[in-house]
């Protein structure tokens, strides 16, 4: 999660200890309120970690000030900058291992498969609201000519493949 003021009153805290933060909505708050959550700052890191493997691999990138939030028994990444996801660099740089998870649910709705994939034993698509929908189902295009698929689902002749 992005979030550099909720990443700084981490920082401020220090590991180990307990505090109530406001997490989430506040770069951009048309999707949604900010929630307020007790937890315990379990580490801290710079953020800084290099990406290992396709177009990225070797390229170093930050995070900025990053926590791990430990909320009951989730953790969540609170970082100060946004980094694109390729594989599981982001999770692994602030001490998690993603075999020992029992649920993860990432940013990026394209490169999950790559990180996860081999580990995972299900995965759950979620049409959740924001600037990056896991599915154009309720994004209104206002250029396109009608009937197209997902807005429209009778098109005669349009035979769209489901995924399961």
């Amino acid at each position: 999660m992005v979030d550099p003021e909720a990443a700084a009153a981490c920082h401020a805290a220090g590991e180990g200890a307990k505090l109530t933060i406001a997490l989430g909505h506040k770069l951009d708050p048309r999707w949604g309120s900010s929630r307020s959550f007790t937890g315990t700052v379990k580490r801290l890191s710079d953020g800084c970690f290099v990406y290992t493997g396709g177009q990225w691999d070797g390229h170093h990138e930050h995070m900025g000030p990053t926590a791990v939030f430990s909320i009951g028994s989730v953790r969540v990444i609170i970082m100060s900058r946004a980094t694109y996801d390729w594989e599981d660099e982001q999770i692994r740089t602030v001490g998690l291992d993603p075999t020992r998870a029992k649920f993860i649910v990432p940013k990026n709705p394209m490169n999950y498969r790559l990180a996860y994939g081999d580990i995972s034993k299900a995965v759950i698509l979620l049409d959740t609201p924001g600037p990056t929908p896991g599915t154009l189902k309720h994004v209104k295009f206002s250029k396109l000519r009608r009937p197209y698929f997902p807005a429209d689902t009778e098109i005669p002749g349009l035979r769209p493949t489901i995924l399961k």
